[in-house]
């Protein structure tokens, strides 16, 4: 439900326009007049957040109280015999918090797995990328990522792109809270997307999209524009837009 909100807004419907489409309107459309609205007499079926969702519509996942009918749940969990440890979040190297320049002529990160195409087709989706360091980089640096996305529909979030894993196995969460987010070079005259996978945010990555020049751009995202603190990052994925084949190179990824 979270993510349709986001893709409703990101098709042209306001925040506001979209909470209706989740709340309101079904109610009214089902003919279920107890609830719906936030209103005297009907069920105190409420989301709490932390945020403001009628100007961010990503702030409808911070979310602070659930109450059904007037009582307020219990959101954790049971706790479960022999159920496994939490997830601690390891703190890496960072050093000067450069992760990928390219220059070495491979994709191997100055901390984290090496970068790996990343495509829907995991999940069932028939979309297709591929990447390559090639000459030629940001602030005449020798190399740079080029990354070939071919995003194709069939998939009911299609991506494709260049992927890098942060810790040093699978999906392991590591902070990087000391730094105030991610900062890159890109080019190609087209908007691309970034989507960063936490471990507090399960499946759903938290996204956004920057354009890349035709000359290389800098772009800067704090942790805020992803709403994630940086503590538990597990995964960036720099991708092309949702659909249609695309060209774009990276460069100088770093944390700053």
């Amino acid at each position: 439900m979270h993510r349709e909100l986001e893709l409703l807004v990101k098709s042209g419907l306001t925040p506001v326009e979209a909470l209706a489409a989740a709340t309101s309107l079904p109610a009214k459309e089902f003919k279920l007049n107890d609830r719906g609205r936030i209103a005297a007499g009907l069920r105190a079926d409420l989301l709490l957040v932390d945020g403001d969702p009628t100007t961010d519509i990503l702030a409808t996942r911070n979310i602070a109280g659930v109450w059904k009918n007037g009582v307020m749940l219990d959101r954790q969990p049971e706790p479960k015999r022999g159920a496994a440890a939490p997830v601690v979040s390891v703190v890496p190297n960072i050093g000067d918090g450069m992760i990928s320049n390219f220059d070495s002529g491979d994709t191997k990160p100055a901390f984290g797995a090496g970068w790996q195409i990343s495509t829907d087709a995991m999940a069932g989706g028939k979309s297709e990328a591929a990447i390559n360091v090639v000459d030629g980089g940001a602030n005449g640096t020798p190399k740079s990522l080029h990354v070939h996305a071919d995003t194709k529909p069939g998939f009911m979030f299609p991506w494709a792109g260049a992927m890098l894993m942060l810790g040093t196995t699978p999906m392991q969460p590591v902070d990087l809270s000391s730094k105030s987010g991610l900062s890159f070079f890109a080019k190609g005259d087209i908007d691309i997307r970034v989507m960063l996978f936490c471990a507090s945010t399960g499946r759903i990555p938290r996204q956004t999209s920057v354009h890349a020049g035709a000359d290389w751009t800098a772009i800067m995202l704090p942790w805020s524009a992803f709403t994630i603190d940086g503590k538990d990052v597990q995964m960036v994925v720099i991708c092309g837009p949702d659909k249609g084949a695309v060209d774009f190179a990276i460069d100088e990824v770093r944390l700053k």
